[in-house]
């Protein structure tokens, strides 16, 4: 799989936009599904903190090739936490789709 993130940078709410190729199989199958989309994941000392993208959306062609977008969001929450929000720190995310260990690249959250 290939992908590009536009821009791959920026602070809490930053528009992006995803372009790739090559998802097919259980990843074309999964995005289909409506079920998930883009999350943004980091890990930090005793919390894998993820990120649910605002405004997202995924659309796979019948020849594996990916266009969406999201908004990258303020909050998140420690995955198997309690649920309670916390803000974003500035670092490098994993942008996933789908489960939360579906890495397809990276997005470098800065200071606003």
């Amino acid at each position: 799989m290939t992908v590009a993130f536009n821009p791959d940078a920026g602070p809490a709410g930053t528009h992006v936009v995803v372009s790739g190729s090559g998802f097919t199989g259980p990843v074309r199958s999964t995005a289909l599904s409506g079920s998930y989309t883009f999350s943004l994941l980091i890990d930090l000392p005793g919390c894998e903190l993820i990120a649910y993208n605002t405004n997202a959306h995924v659309q796979i062609d019948a020849s594996g090739n990916l266009s969406g977008s999201f908004t990258v969001p303020v909050n998140g929450s420690c995955f198997q936490g309690n649920g309670t929000f916390r803000p974003l720190p500035p670092g490098e995310y994993r942008v996933v789709l789908g489960v939360h260990v579906g890495d397809i690249g990276t997005f470098l959250l800065t200071d606003s």
